[in-house]
């Protein structure tokens, strides 16, 4: 070791500040560090970053903590750590950002019950992230928490500008407000709520102007929340997958203008579809796996011309599925697999305008000849038809056109595929695939084109 590695700012993982050389910041997270802490870290008095996540520390949160006065930023997200969260983290009242969060169910991992989230989050006025991930938040009789008595992240700038606007502090307190809308802060619920008593939806949503990253209950009615949710102006990604949530999706949805994701999939959602004309900026929707019905219909999508991905795959919709769909001008990714749509699919323009690089129309009862449209989606990438009822005879050849083509589904349906070669590059020419699905497509020979496919994974040619 040379004379020059003993200071600290040449360690990895360690921050300095430039004028006095002091430890502001220390990274120790995913180095597999097991066992406690060593009582010397509470002696870096100035430290203002830490972040230990990714470990195996196995023990409480050390109560020294509390000592760490100058942090602004406490990562200890699956560090290990169990039990109950210790008061003195409420002493860091310079936190920005506190994360606890764990992406295991652990038997023993972290509650806050005494104290619980209201007396944890007293004094930390200066939160703009919160992430408490797989906490078990219970109230100290043991029921689930009143959310009113817990003071959420942003609700501590809503607080204070009231404070400050009585005391005739308005300036710093514009400014706060603008930091948060600008960071957007992120208020993560947690997964355990009882389903049997779940918690009335707290009334203090209904005054922020933040992102609500996700909010995970058990067999409730989104009607329920709706109304509040759907007060939050500002909400800008609404995460609410895997829920259990029941009923149809409520018609107030289409007050939050400034969303840009929304993500209902994994719930048990009916009835039919409302429009989805909310924002002019949604760029990504899923209501993957629910039990939604009947059509969709160009209404739903005419002036959401900014949508990257749509997913409402394996639902119970129906009927034609609109030509437009095709023609968003920004839409990347297209899954209506596992529904019920049927009729004839229509030739839709602009073509050479489409950035669409999947498509997957898999398992319903679509009918009639593949549209030429689709081999002249340059950006297509995979295109899934199998499992459906088309019919009539597509030449293979055709896409050729497509070169980043790295899935091509045709199976399962009452297609002839004809995979002989009329040109100079037909087959010869054909993009180099991954997987290539051409189970019972009333093939006439081998095809000898798959002698230069070097790149295939999958391959299935079976019922021919």
């Amino acid at each position: 070791m040379e004379h020059g590695d003993i200071h600290p700012f040449r360690w990895n993982g360690v921050t300095c500040n430039e004028g006095r050389g002091r430890v502001i910041g220390l990274d120790l997270s995913q180095e597999f560090i097991t066992g406690g802490l060593t009582s010397s870290l509470f002696n870096i008095q100035y430290l203002q970053n830490l972040n230990l996540a990714h470990n195996d520390f196995g023990s409480l949160i050390p109560s020294k903590f509390g000592l760490l006065k100058n942090l602004r930023y406490l990562n200890l997200s699956n560090a290990g750590f169990v039990g109950q969260v210790p008061i003195e983290v409420a002493l860091l009242t310079n936190l920005a950002t506190l994360d606890l969060s764990t992406s295991f169910t652990l038997q023993h991992g972290l509650k806050l019950e005494k104290p619980n989230i209201g007396m944890l989050m007293k004094n930390l006025t200066e939160i703009i992230e919160l992430y408490l991930d797989g906490v078990m938040i219970v109230e100290q009789s043991g029921r689930p928490p009143n959310w009113e008595s817990g003071i959420a992240t942003v609700h501590h700038y809503h607080q204070q500008q009231q404070k400050r606007h009585a005391t005739g502090e308005q300036t710093k307190t514009s400014q706060r407000r603008r930091i948060v809308r600008e960071q957007r802060a992120f208020s993560t619920f947690p997964h355990h709520v009882d389903s049997n008593d779940p918690p009335t939806p707290p009334r203090f949503l209904a005054t922020t102007a933040a992102s609500l990253h996700s909010y995970h209950s058990y067999n409730i009615e989104l009607h329920r929340y709706a109304g509040t949710i759907s007060n939050l102006k500002q909400l800008a990604i609404v995460d609410l997958s895997n829920c259990q949530f029941n009923g149809t999706l409520p018609v107030s949805l289409s007050r939050l203008t400034q969303l840009v994701h929304l993500d209902l999939s994994f719930n048990n959602f009916s009835g039919p579809l409302p429009s989805l004309n909310m924002s002019n900026d949604l760029k990504y929707l899923s209501l993957f796996r629910n039990t939604l019905t009947g059509p969709i219909t160009s209404t739903h999508w005419n002036k959401l011309l900014n949508l990257i991905s749509i997913n409402v795959g394996d639902n119970s919709f129906s009927g034609k599925v609109p030509s437009t769909l095709f023609t968003l001008p920004s839409l990347q990714e297209l899954i209506l697999s596992h529904n019920g749509f049927d009729g004839m699919l229509d030739e839709f323009p602009n073509v050479s305008l489409s950035n669409l690089q999947t498509i997957d129309l898999n398992n319903n009862k679509l009918q009639g000849p593949i549209p030429l449209s689709f081999i002249h989606l340059k950006c297509l990438g995979y295109l899934l038809f199998s499992s459906n009822q088309f019919n009539g005879t597509t030449r293979l050849e055709l896409f050729h056109r497509l070169q980043y083509l790295q899935t091509l589904g045709l199976s399962h349906n009452n297609l002839s595929v004809d995979i002989t070669s009329s040109g100079n590059h037909g087959l010869s020419a054909f993009p180099n695939m991954t997987n290539l699905l051409l189970a019972d497509c009333k093939l006439k020979k081998f095809p000898s084109f798959l002698k230069n496919q070097s790149r295939l994974v999958s391959l299935d040619l079976s019922n021919n």
